[in-house]
């Protein structure tokens, strides 16, 4: 199994730079950041889970959970970007 797949890495330096991400986020709304990170968080052990599980039963239902993870990690990034939490090369950078 390959733990060096690109979007792990990628996962893995979107969870790290998270912090730089939500600076000028509110603390008043703080409980999204932490729900943010739980996303993004999930989403990486989901990822290992679907890298290493062989039955593609498993596979398609974590493809599933990953996916939905993803809509929501950029739907409140899309709030905080219309909210002007976050500019747009920042949106832009994380999202894709």
């Amino acid at each position: 199994m390959n733990d060096d797949l690109l979007i792990i890495k990628r996962i893995k330096e979107l969870i790290n730079d998270l912090d730089i991400v939500f600076n000028n986020v509110p603390s008043k709304i703080y409980y999204n950041i932490t729900c943010i990170m739980d996303y993004g968080n999930s989403i990486l052990e989901n990822t290992v889970l679907c890298n290493y599980n062989n039955d593609k039963d498993i596979r398609i239902n974590l493809y599933y959970i990953i996916m939905t993870k993803l809509d929501m990690f950029n739907y409140i990034l899309n709030i905080y970007y219309n909210k002007k939490y976050i500019s747009s090369k920042v949106l832009y950078k994380k999202i894709c």
